[in-house]
């Protein structure tokens, strides 16, 4: 008699039971723009590893029989060393996850190869799949924050003593030094690691056990699969499980990072201009003009710009996403996308700004010349004014105010003003005489000594800065002890994986 019925394993799930028809054209196209677009090497390793370590547990827990665990387990194997790159797919059957068990079904049948989606659902394991693909898209970014602040540390220690004049609304504010300008980048990209060092924590958590909302019924070892994995601690709610803040945290950190990096690729553009001249982007980083052969255009800089606006939008794509109802699984998978997008955008860019900043080319003359001529020295001049007078700060103020107005009106620079300037202006705004030494008003009118004089924590004096960078080269160092850490644990776990997969099939293989 001929067996007339369906292929139940040429069609997604529920086909021809549960569901009286295939997959419409729209669904397969859903399933190649989705879940499909999105199988790539991160997510076919992460499968093969909650695949092994979910079959390890199975039969350590006595859910699975030793012997058919061991059938699972080296039919797992063998999908992991054939790759992605030659494992077919088909839309028909779906997402990755049929794709997968029918591979296993196809070679040990139903009634074994079934097994191994005991006690769990596309939920964890989706959800599971995500986070181990986050957690390795990470670790190059974690790198790359490193090696562009150890540039940056780099850039501050050779520009410990290059004066510059400081800007506030991109007019000049007071002279500092670009070392000191540098290190301000340091910290922010501190708080930067900070931040995606804590993302990292909350994200290496196991959803493995809980399927889809409701945990199971099976006596699975949750703790077991985690560790095989990985992971350090559990998700400790069924109903928590989807949510998949971590897409949203992690993008929103990396919009912080892009944030900082746009300041400074904005700095860096301007000050390439012919106006600044401040700095020149090395040839090997410029392209030049078709039309126009002076042209050397610092794109790379540009891209830094425009790569900002993209992450940024990332972030409200992951927001938007995520912002359905609280078990919305399937429009929260597509977080993922957006997301991941971001991290190696952002990857990226802290690769390519750090590589141009420290080829760039520093005109310190120039910046040392321009610091001591737009009276970026005023504020010294009026602490000095305070120092050996009896005037208010306030009142100070304003008399270099008038010191600085005059002289603008008469084309005067800051070194060719005297005390005797001071005096007149004095006159004129406080109706009084002004006693100030002359050598007060030179020295505060030398932007370097206001440098040396500006010595709190946190000030441009290079005695302030040097220990500071030196504070920092530590704060780098612990660091990527922290990330060498974090790698190394999952290396281990792999191994551990590995060897316990190892155990059950050689006990399957009884002695040699």
């Amino acid at each position: 008699m001929p067996d007339d019925r369906p292929d139940l394993r040429r069609q997604t799930y529920g086909v021809h039971t549960r569901l009286s028809q295939p997959p419409s054209p729209e669904l397969l196209r859903f399933f190649e723009r989705t879940y499909l677009a999105g199988f790539d090497d991160d997510l076919f390793v992460a499968a093969y590893q909650v695949n092994l370590a979910h079959a390890v547990m199975l039969v350590e827990t006595g859910i699975v029989p030793p012997d058919e665990g061991a059938q699972i387990i080296g039919v797992v194997r063998e999908l992991g060393e054939l790759g992605r790159a030659r494992f077919p797919v088909d839309a028909r059957l779906g997402d990755p996850l049929p794709h997968l068990e029918n591979y296993i079904l196809d070679r040990l049948g139903d009634a074994v190869g079934g097994k191994l989606h005991t006690g769990r659902s596309r939920g964890d394991f989706y959800v599971t799949l995500s986070r181990l693909k986050f957690r390795a898209r990470v670790f190059p970014l974690l790198r790359a924050s490193l090696v562009f602040r150890a540039t940056l540390l780099d850039l501050a220690d050779e520009h410990l003593e290059t004066l510059v004049p400081g800007y506030t609304h991109l007019q000049q504010a007071q002279p500092i030094t670009l070392g000191h300008y540098f290190l301000a980048f340091v910290h922010q990209q501190e708080r930067d690691f900070e931040r995606l060092d804590a993302a990292y924590t909350r994200l290496n958590v196991s959803p493995m056990g809980l399927g889809i909302i409701g945990g199971s019924s099976y006596p699975l070892d949750r703790d077991r699969v985690a560790d095989l994995l990985g992971f350090v601690g559990l998700i400790r709610n069924g109903r928590d499980l989807s949510d998949r803040d971590y897409a949203a945290e992690l993008t929103a950190d990396c919009s912080i990072v892009m944030m900082h990096l746009h300041r400074l690729a904005t700095d860096l553009f301007i000050w390439s201009t012919s106006e600044f001249g401040f700095v020149r982007v090395d040839d090997s980083d410029a392209l030049t003009s078709s039309i126009m052969p002076q042209k050397a255009n610092p794109v790379l800089l540009e891209t830094v710009l425009g790569a900002t606006a993209r992450v940024h939008g990332d972030l409200m794509a992951v927001l938007g996403t995520l912002k359905g109802g609280s078990a919305n699984n399937t429009e929260a998978t597509q977080a993922d996308g957006p997301a991941l997008r971001a991290i190696e955008e952002t990857t990226w860019t802290l690769e390519v700004l750090g590589a141009v900043a420290g080829r760039m080319h520093v005109d310190r003359a120039l910046m040392g010349r321009l610091a001591a001529e737009h009276w970026a020295q005023a504020t010294d001049l009026a602490d000095a004014l305070v120092r050996t007078t009896e005037l208010s700060f306030r009142q100070a103020h304003r008399v270099v105010g008038a010191v600085v107005a005059r002289a603008l009106e008469e084309g005067r620079r800051p070194a060719e003003t005297t005390a005797e300037h001071v005096r007149s202006a004095a006159e004129r705004v406080l109706g009084q005489p002004l006693d100030v030494p002359s050598d007060a008003v030179q020295a505060a009118l030398d932007p370097w000594q206001g440098v040396l004089t500006r010595r709190l924590p946190g000030g441009p004096a290079p005695d302030v800065v040097r220990p500071a960078i030196a504070a920092a080269r530590d704060q780098l160092a612990r660091d990527r002890a922290q990330v060498d850490d974090l790698e190394e644990a999952l290396a281990a776990a792999r191994a551990r994986l590995e060897a316990a997969a190892e155990v059950i099939l050689n006990r399957a293989r009884g002695p040699r």
